[in-house]
């Protein structure tokens, strides 16, 4: 309840442009009061009171937008008029609205939070800018202390943001927030010559009493009563190319007798650039050749997709030999950083995150799925292979994409024509025309149908395979004949006058003489009767049988 001068009772508002909805309220209180005239309907005071009354039980001119869902506004916003003691809302529940997001409140939001060139700090420094203090409701700034570069504008209130998935502190002051990021920036640079990179051009001066890279705006210090940002005009150098080793740190990228970069140095400003030393490029130039630092780089898929996609490809000719500036190189990394950290999920980023954050990340990227219908071949034997047995043809398909069948599946021309091709096999498959439906078969799954014209042969018997008996004691001489898988009786089932077998791999033959003494022959192996004492013309039964 309020008295006079009616304000509302908390701050969990979403959404309340300015101050327009108390100020309103406000003067038409002081002018005409909230009482019922309804006996005077005639008197211009109770017209003028009834339309206040409409405007502001049925037309409430700013919206109200909360994230609290049990948040009663006509609680929220009784008011007592002190002339007639008579209380009553002026507002009514059916302009509460907490299925946010509401387009006014996305619309806000996403000015807060949205860089449009990708540009945080160009983005942070605007709205420092163009920021109306005087409102409740306005941009606010979630500062990342871990890492600068990933904090992000929202939408929010003294007491912290709205809706944000960013994390970090939460800065209502722009400008304060502005001045940590740029000093943040600046302190990434170690010598004079970085000031000429992009990303800290025209953003950061080499101080030459500090011997620090300060903030700078419009050529001086940002930030100049500050000690830690403060420089005298006299001693700041903003342009790169007239840093001299007067005031340069000795450092390891002070360029070598033939005036190129040493291999330290590099991997300083790959660092630097927003890159680690698990991307392929760090390890790359760490193990590269003293002539050629790329030269363990350049076989690399990340190295060659990332060259021929990128529109602004590394130097290769620069890196290669570390002849270039400082400035140079660190734009080179901080491009390849800024391609790595995007979103796309493309090729291109793959490849970046490769080189700049994990080597092996290209790895798990899928080129097919930059294939679209209007794609021209030739296609890679992966992708034309995948689509195959996606569409459920399997590998023992005669029609399976192979080294050798490649160019005929390119032949087709776009990529559209490959899956049309792919799916007319496999509906072919389902053909009601037999020798149609054989051949799709064959093609698409490498199985063969009986055809009913001329139906499938059982397969041969296996060949059968049997023992060889014979006479005389040995393998060359005398009679021969096969003995194959049984029992068999002297007289009956082989000559009495046997004395010699060979048995091959396979079978086993156990040999029982008229004494019940046993030879136990397992192939192969060939076993002369005469080698053993009354089994000479004594055998009485041969047992034939397969090996276990």
């Amino acid at each position: 309840m309020c008295y006079g001068r009616c304000r509302l009772k908390h701050y969990s508002f979403k959404y309340l442009s300015d101050n327009t909805f108390y100020t309103q309220i406000n003067s038409k209180m002081r002018r005409e009061g909230f009482f019922n005239l309804a006996a005077y309907s005639n008197d211009p005071v109770s017209i003028a009171t009834a339309k206040i009354q409409t405007q502001f039980k049925e037309t409430l001119p700013n919206q109200i937008i909360s994230n609290d869902k049990d948040l009663d506004l006509v609680k929220l916003t009784n008011t007592l008029n002190p002339i007639t003691s008579t209380q009553f809302s002026p507002v009514k529940n059916e302009w509460k609205q907490t299925n946010l997001p509401t387009p006014e409140f996305k619309k806000k939001q996403a000015e807060c939070e949205n860089a449009t060139n990708g540009d945080q700090f160009a983005h942070l420094s605007s709205m420092a800018s163009s920021v109306n203090t005087s409102s409740r409701l306005r941009c606010g700034w979630v500062y990342n202390t871990g890492d600068y570069t990933k904090g992000r504008g929202a939408l929010g209130t003294i007491n912290g943001p709205i809706e944000t998935t960013a994390s970090g502190t939460w800065m209502w002051d722009l400008n304060a927030a502005k001045k940590k990021y740029h000093t943040e920036i600046c302190n990434n640079i170690t010598n004079c010559g970085d000031i000429g990179a992009s990303m800290y051009k025209g953003r950061c001066g080499w101080c030459k009493k500090s011997g620090k890279a300060v903030p700078v705006s419009g050529g001086v210090a940002a930030y100049p009563f500050s000690v830690k940002t403060a420089c005298p005009p006299t001693r700041l150098q903003n342009n790169a190319n007239k840093c001299t080793e007067a005031f340069v740190n000795p450092s390891v990228c002070t360029p070598l007798p033939n005036g190129a970069l040493s291999r330290d140095c590099l991997l300083q400003k790959v660092i630097e650039g927003g890159c680690n030393d698990e991307g392929s490029m760090y390890q790359a130039l760490r193990s590269g050749s003293d002539n050629d630092y790329l030269s363990q780089l350049k076989q690399q898929q990340a190295w060659s997709v990332y060259q021929n996609r990128a529109k602004q490809p590394l130097d290769e000719t620069s890196l290669k030999t570390g002849k270039m500036t400082i400035a140079n190189a660190l734009d080179n990394f901080y491009y390849l950083n800024t391609m790595a950290s995007s979103e796309l999920g493309n090729g291109l980023n793959y490849a970046a995150r490769d080189l700049c954050f994990k080597k092996g990340a290209l790895d798990s990227y899928d080129f097919c799925s930059e294939l679209n219908d209007s794609t021209n071949g030739p296609f890679s034997l992966d992708c034309l292979q995948n689509a195959f047995k996606v569409a459920g043809g399997q590998t023992s398909g005669k029609a399976y994409p192979s080294a050798a069948t490649s160019s005929k599946w390119n032949a087709l021309g776009k990529w559209s024509a490959v899956k049309d091709e792919i799916n007319a096999m496999r509906d072919k498959t389902r053909s009601s025309n037999r020798v149609t439906q054989e051949n799709a078969m064959m093609d698409f799954y490498g199985i063969i149908l009986q055809n009913k014209q001329t139906p499938l042969q059982p397969p041969p018997p296996p060949p059968t395979i049997t023992a060889r008996i014979g006479e005389h004691c040995d393998a060359s001489s005398g009679w021969r004949k096969p003995l194959g898988v049984g029992t068999w009786s002297a007289g009956s089932g082989f000559p009495r006058d046997t004395s010699y077998i060979s048995v091959p791999a396979g079978l086993t033959a156990t040999l029982v003489n008229s004494a019940d003494q046993r030879e136990i022959v397992k192939g192969p192996r060939d076993f002369n009767f005469c080698s053993r004492g009354g089994f000479n013309d004594n055998v009485s039964q041969i047992m034939i049988s397969a090996s276990a």
